[in-house]
C-alpha cells in the first residue's frame, strides 16, 4: 500500500513579512510621489532658485560647490560664476600640488573672486596668463580663493582650515576698504553633499522663505553682530576712510589682528605672503574730483577718500614686515569708468583686473617670491 504524504503547510510568517514589506515600499513610494508633486508645484511657483551660500562652522559664509551662480548688481545680472568642488571660483584642482609646481593662492573677498566679470576675466586668471607668458620655465598654478562678503577674519579661517592643507608656496591677500566690516552670520549647516542637495530643493527654499523671510542667508544671527553691522552701515564712510576716528578703531583693530595672525601663520608655514590693496570706486572718484577742481582753479575739498586707511595699511605692513602693493595708481590711470563696471560699478572691470595682475606678477618676479614647490 502506497503511503501518501500531504505537503507541509507554509509558515504563516513568510507571507506576512512579504505583505508588510510591500506595504512599506508602497507607503514610501507614495510619500516620495507626494513630495515630488509638492517640489514640482513649488518650482512652478518660483521657488526653484537654489541658495548660493551656506554657513560653515569653521569658516563662515561659503558657496555651495559644483554649480553656476548668477551674479547680481541690484536687480541687474552681471554674469555667472563657475564654482568647483571646493565652492571656489575656477576649475577643479587637487588638494596636493603637482611636483615642481609653484602654487599661488589668492585669498580675498568679492574683488578677488571677480564679482561682475566672467570666469576668464578675474585677476587670478589674468595672473595665471601673465605667469605662463613671462615665467615659462616655472610651472605656476594660481587658485582663486575669494568669497563674497568675507572679511579679514574669514580669510584667516580659510587659510587655517583649507588653504594650509593645499600646501601653497605663495599667499596673496587682496585687501579692500570694506574688509573691516563685521562678519556676515547666519544659520549653520554642515557641508555634506546631502545637505547641499537638500538646500537646493524648492521645498527647502519655500520653508526658509516662509519661516525666516528669505531663501538666501540671514544676516545678524546674534544681537551684537546685528548691532555692529547696523553701526558699520550707518558710518561706512567714516569707518572705511578714517581708521583713527573713535567709532572706527574697534573695527580696524579686529581686522589688523586677523591680518597679523595670518602673516605669522603663513610665515611659520614657510609660505611667502603678499598684501595687495585694491582701491574702491569712491576713492578713485574722489581723486578725479580733486584733479578737476585743481584744473578749474578751485581749492580741492578735504579728501579722506581712503588715503588715511591706505596709510594705516601701509604702516601695519611695515610693522609686520610684509610686502604691500597699492593698486591705486593703476586704477587711477584707468579712471572710474575704466576701472569699475560697466554693469557692476562697485567692482573692478576686466581691464582693472588685467593691470592688477601685471603689477602683482612683476612684483612676484622682482622680489623672487616664486619658487619650485
Amino acid at each position: 500500500m502506497t503511503e501518501s504524504h500531504s505537503p507541509a503547510p507554509e509558515s504563516p510568517t513568510e507571507p506576512r513579512r512579504a505583505t508588510l514589506g510591500a506595504k512599506l515600499l508602497l507607503s514610501l513610494g507614495s510619500v516620495l510621489l507626494f513630495l515630488g508633486g509638492i517640489e514640482g508645484a513649488l518650482r512652478l511657483a518660483g521657488f526653484a532658485r537654489p541658495p548660493k551660500f551656506y554657513f560653515d562652522d569653521q569658516i563662515g559664509l561659503r558657496f555651495f560647490p559644483d554649480r553656476q551662480v548668477t551674479m547680481l548688481f541690484g536687480e541687474q545680472t552681471s554674469g555667472t560664476a563657475s564654482l568647483n568642488e571646493w565652492g571656489m571660483r575656477g576649475p577643479a584642482f587637487a588638494a596636493e600640488p603637482s611636483p615642481g609646481t609653484c602654487r599661488i593662492v589668492c585669498l580675498g573677498d568679492s574683488f578677488t573672486m571677480g564679482w561682475g566679470v566672467s570666469d576668464d576675466e578675474t585677476y587670478p586668471v589674468a595672473l595665471q596668463r601673465w605667469l605662463d607668458q613671462n615665467v615659462p620655465d616655472l610651472p605656476c598654478e594660481v587658485l582663486n580663493v575669494g568669497t563674497v562678503d568675507h572679511n579679514t577674519v574669514n580669510e584667516l579661517r580659510v587659510y587655517r582650515h583649507l588653504v594650509r592643507d593645499w600646501k601653497p608656496d605663495v599667499v596673496i591677500l587682496g585687501y579692500v576698504p570694506n574688509d573691516v566690516q563685521p562678519e556676515t552670520l547666519g544659520a549653520t549647516s554642515a557641508g555634506t553633499r546631502f545637505e547641499h542637495r537638500l538646500q537646493s530643493t524648492a521645498i527647502y527654499s519655500y520653508l526658509k522663505r516662509k519661516l525666516r523671510g528669505s531663501d538666501q542667508f540671514d544676516v545678524g544671527w546674534n544681537a551684537e553682530n546685528q548691532r555692529r553691522r547696523k553701526e558699520f552701515t550707518e558710518n561706512f564712510r567714516t569707518i572705511t576712510c578714517d581708521p583713527e576716528d573713535p567709532i572706527s578703531r574697534s573695527y580696524w583693530e579686529v581686522s589688523m589682528n586677523a591680518l597679523e595672525s595670518l602673516v605669522q601663520e603663513t610665515r611659520a608655514d614657510g609660505v611667502e605672503f603678499l598684501l595687495v590693496r585694491f582701491p574702491g570706486a569712491g576713492q578713485v572718484r574722489s581723486l578725479e574730483t580733486a584733479e578737476q577742481e585743481k584744473r578749474a582753479g578751485r581749492r580741492p575739498r578735504k579728501l579722506a577718500g581712503g588715503l588715511l586707511a591706505q596709510a594705516k595699511l601701509r604702516t601695519e605692513a611695515k610693522r609686520l614686515g610684509v610686502r604691500l602693493i597699492n593698486l591705486l595708481p593703476e586704477f587711477r590711470s584707468l579712471g572710474v569708468e575704466g576701472a569699475f563696471g560697466p554693469t557692476d560699478t562697485s567692482h573692478p572691470s576686466p581691464e582693472a583686473f588685467t593691470v592688477a595682475a601685471e603689477r602683482i606678477g612683476s612684483t612676484l618676479v622682482s622680489l623672487g617670491l616664486l619658487r619650485d614647490g
